[in-house]
């Protein structure tokens, strides 16, 4: 394995890492409860690794939702992690400031001169860190704080924390 590969999949362990260790505290605001398993995680282009789970449970120890790590090797971002619960599911990426473009070449007549655009992929990345698809408007993303991440986990696991 290539060091750039071995050092794109440190660099996702340790960006997921600061997101547990943040929502950890998010949870414990809530009285929520949480508990971190050793899952691997296989991709094509690193081979397998481990990587945490966190598990979210109510105060009463039902499991509310769990964050999966999906990888380091993402399409347009630099890891994915999807928070689930018996509901629903919600991908969280990790995007850099100005996010991933699409480069494109256009032409308005044939063999006329190329104009080249790199319209942005997603809208509202204002720096680089863990953001969730918007549900409302398309190409749109919201940073996960406090608030998205609580509104969220309780659309996914249909419940209120309790």
């Amino acid at each position: 394995m290539s060091t750039l590969i071995i050092e794109s999949v440190d660099e996702y362990l340790r960006h997921l890492e600061e997101l547990y260790k943040q929502i950890q505290e998010w949870l414990h605001g809530e009285g929520l409860a949480w508990e971190e398993q050793k899952v691997v995680v296989n991709e094509e282009r690193s081979g397998p690794y481990k990587a945490s789970l966190l598990i979210i449970r109510q105060s009463d120890g039902e499991q509310m939702a769990k964050l999966k790590p999906i990888g380091a090797h993402i399409i347009g971002a630099k890891g994915r992690v999807d928070l689930s619960g018996a509901l629903d599911s919600q991908p969280f990426l990790y995007l850099l400031t100005d996010g991933p473009t699409v480069e494109m070449s256009i032409s308005t007549e044939p063999g006329g001169e190329l104009e080249e655009h790199a319209p942005p992929l997603f809208r509202g990345i204002d720096r680089e860190g863990w953001y969730a698809l918007a549900d409302r408007e398309p190409k749109s993303v919201q940073r996960v704080n406090r608030e998205t991440f609580l509104d969220l986990l309780e659309k996914v696991a249909d419940c209120e924390p309790k």
